[in-house]
Parts: structure tokens; sequence; C-alpha cells
């Protein structure tokens, strides 16, 4: 599908004429690009993302005489497509017969809103459990410690204990 053949389609969809189908085709295409080129990136829900991708400076080689030319930093740009048009694609998910192939799902905004309430939840519940059990968790690695050090020097001195017995029994 080329430019022409897309704005073919939208005159169908939209029930419009050629010069105003067009007219929608071009300022959608020049809005992105200028966006892009300012340096932002242009995010469609459920589509994907126009970006611009830096590219660092690096040394190339020439195919035809093998000599290595140095090629500047430049800035190209990049799609990268969202997760609904690649289940679609993959074939993951069916497309839908009518209406919009890639949408928004009900499911994702109400996962969305569900996280946003869940974080909100678990920022109050971090703040509770910071402020309450700090003594706590400072005061059980202290008495571990202590175990282990009692248990440490009970065995130090029960291996010297043996290692007495052992040379008196020798002489």
């Amino acid at each position: 599908m080329n430019k022409a053949d897309l704005v073919d389609v939208l005159m169908r969809n939209l029930g419009t004429d050629r010069r105003q189908a067009t007219a929608v085709v071009e300022s959608v295409l020049d809005t992105i690009v200028r966006t892009v080129h300012s340096g932002d990136s242009v995010t469609i829900a459920g589509f994907g993302v126009f970006e611009q991708r830096r590219r660092a400076p690096r040394v190339a080689r020439n195919p035809r005489t093998g000599e290595t030319v140095r090629v500047k930093p430049t800035s190209v740009p990049a799609f990268r497509p969202g997760a609904r048009f690649k289940a679609v694609i993959a074939g993951e998910e069916r497309l839908a017969a009518e209406g919009p192939a890639v949408k928004r799902s009900l499911s994702a905004q109400t996962a969305r809103k569900a996280a946003e309430k869940g974080v909100a939840k678990k920022a109050v519940a971090k703040k509770a459990v910071k402020k309450a059990p700090a003594k706590k968790t400072v005061q059980v690695p202290v008495a571990k410690k202590l175990v282990k050090k009692a248990s440490v020097k009970k065995i130090a001195k029960q291996s010297r204990a043996g290692k007495v017995a052992a040379k008196k029994g020798s002489r």
C-alpha cells in the first residue's frame, strides 16, 4: 500500500472527498516528521512509537579499497511497534472484522488503572512498613551475629580441647 492507496481507504472509511483525505494523511505525516525531527517521540497507543535514534561516530571500511573511513555521528528515524500491533502480526491476537485493527483494549486500560491504584497502595504500605519494623530488622541481624559468634567460639574451644587431649595422649 502506498500513500495514494491510503488516501483511497480513508476516503471510503470517512466518507470524504479525495482532497480532505489527502490533507489528513499529509497532516499526520508532517506532524510525525516534525515532532521526531525536534527530538521528541510520537507515541500512538496500541500501534507504536516513532522516535529519533542517535548513532555514535565510528570507523567503517570502504569495501572497494579497504581503506578505513570515519563516519560522523548521525540521527536516524526509528519505529518501535506496540505490543498489540506485534501480537496481531504474529498471529497471537485475532484481527477484528470491523472497527479499528489496533486499539487500546479495555483490559489494558483497566490494568493500567489497577496498577496505578496498586502503586498508590504499595507506596502507603511501604511508608508504614519503613517506619515501624526498622528497629526489628536492625535487631535481628545483630542477634544472628551474636549466635554465630558464640557458636564459632564454642567450636574453637572444642577443637582446642581435642588438640590438647591428643597432644597429652601422644607424649
